[in-house]
């Protein structure tokens, strides 16, 4: 059975609140599968808000803050893709950088491989993307 985001996203933050991991990965969830939709505006307020929820989480200490500042950098490149789409390089640059500065406090630096991959690869497509529009 095919089980609706939006309608997860909410029974997630009615059961969890909204400064609940849970809920903020419900709400990711949302904004991925409206931005496969094309549904941008909406995939981009779904992910806004998940990242402002991410950052009103509590101040953890360790293992829990290091999920929190991976979650972070990781909606921080969600966001990066999006202004990409909409074709902002400014605020994609902006997002990407918040991203790796949120990974500069991850305690386990094995973790942030991946994520951190993703976004200097983000990166490189921007300057990319500049290049031949500056050519």
């Amino acid at each position: 059975k095919f089980r609706d985001p939006e309608h997860e996203f909410r029974q997630c933050r009615r059961l969890f609140g909204e400064e609940d991991p849970r809920t903020i990965a419900a709400g990711v969830l949302c904004a991925e599968t409206c931005r496969r939709r094309g549904d941008n505006e909406r995939a981009l307020r779904h992910f806004e808000r998940s990242l402002r929820w991410c950052e009103a989480l509590k101040p953890l200490c360790g293992p829990e803050q290091d999920v929190k500042q991976l979650m972070l950098a990781d909606l921080h490149n969600n966001m990066a893709v999006m202004w990409y789409t909409l074709k902002d390089m400014w605020r994609t640059r902006t997002a990407l950088f918040a991203g790796l500065r949120a990974l500069d406090t991850v305690g386990i630096p094995e973790s942030t491989e991946m994520v951190r991959a993703a976004l200097l690869g983000n990166l490189g497509a921007v300057a990319h993307y500049e290049s031949n529009v500056n050519a």
